[in-house]
């Protein structure tokens, strides 16, 4: 399903600018700044502090990189060859004219038809590759997954749950750590999932409909 975001500047033709979130992030502090900030790149994103992409593919797949050629509409292209800073997809600041322009999408799928195995986090993989790290950098704050102090450099604006869940893990031991970050409505919310998580399990906590989740 995640594929279905490169076809979003499709679907507002007349929107320059684009915020992608993926549906497991929360905003948390005001954001308008990303809606007025300057940026001359298809997309702004949050680039891995230290994480380059390279790095990424030996640790957590422990393969190499290897170049990779596509062809679009008879014309060749390669890839895997640069080594660049990786980023996540979750979030993204998107320049609808130059996506549609430089046929991301397009590309995106021809990579990933041709080299299926190699996209290890599906189109995710294939954007990285494509854009090889030439994006705007937005602030740690626009992306956040740690609760490390050391990486906190700022208060988060997105906090993004691209890991653990609070809705799907509420049991866990970092469930009051998100807690103390959310809203007293969404408190109340939570607290009564994390109840229902362990009296009847996490299936039927993820079986509840939207209706449902409003009685709580």
């Amino acid at each position: 399903t995640t594929f279905a975001r490169l076809e979003i500047p499709y679907l507002f033709p007349y929107e320059r600018r684009i915020l992608y979130l993926d549906v497991d992030t929360y905003i948390m502090n005001n954001i308008y700044e990303l809606f007025t900030i300057p940026f001359e790149t298809i997309a702004a994103v949050v680039p891995g502090i230290y994480l380059m992409i390279k790095e990424l593919i030996i640790r957590e797949f422990k393969t190499n990189l290897n170049k990779m050629d596509y062809e679009l509409d008879g014309i060749h292209y390669s890839v895997g060859s640069d080594d660049h800073k990786y980023f996540n997809a979750g979030v993204m600041l998107i320049d609808s004219y130059k996506w549609r322009e430089l046929r991301i999408k397009q590309h995106v799928e021809a990579l990933v038809r041709a080299h299926p195995l190699a996209m290890y986090t599906s189109d995710e993989m294939a954007l990285n590759l494509i854009f090889r790290g030439h994006l705007t950098e937005l602030e740690q704050c626009y992306n956040t997954f740690s609760f490390t102090e050391k990486d906190l450099t700022k208060i988060p604006r997105i906090w993004h749950f691209n890991t653990y869940k609070p809705i799907i893990h509420a049991p866990l031991t970092q469930f009051y750590i998100w807690l103390s970050i959310f809203k007293t409505k969404d408190q109340i919310l939570l607290k009564n999932l994390e109840k229902i998580s362990e009296r009847l399990g996490k299936a039927a906590m993820l079986a509840l409909k939207s209706q449902d989740y409003n009685k709580i």
